[in-house]
């Protein structure tokens, strides 16, 4: 289960729960609708990131940078931090 909590004008999206293949969907929908810009997704209380769940930010970090902007991924746990590293992600999108 993926809760996404929107933290207030400019302060971007709190991700709260699991985000792999079952519930990418549910951030894919948000992060479509930044075209330009920063954003901001805070990831302390995401529990599991798994390799199913990188699609979108993926996609969505491209379109931003693209545009000007970026997507930046904050506050993230340890295991998750290690996950993105191992997997090469950290080379990819802007960890915080």
């Amino acid at each position: 289960m993926l809760r996404c909590k929107f933290l207030g004008k400019g302060e971007g999206i709190e991700l709260i729960g699991v985000l792999d293949e079952t519930t990418c969907g549910q951030i894919e929908k948000l992060l479509v609708s930044y075209k330009t810009g920063q954003l901001r997704l805070d990831m302390a209380g995401l529990q599991e990131l798994r390799d199913g769940g990188m699609r979108p930010l993926i996609l969505a970090s491209k379109r931003l940078k693209k545009a000007g902007g970026d997507l930046v991924l904050a506050n993230i746990p340890p295991h998750i931090r290690e996950f993105l590293h191992t997997e090469g992600y950290d080379l990819l999108l802007t960890l915080a």
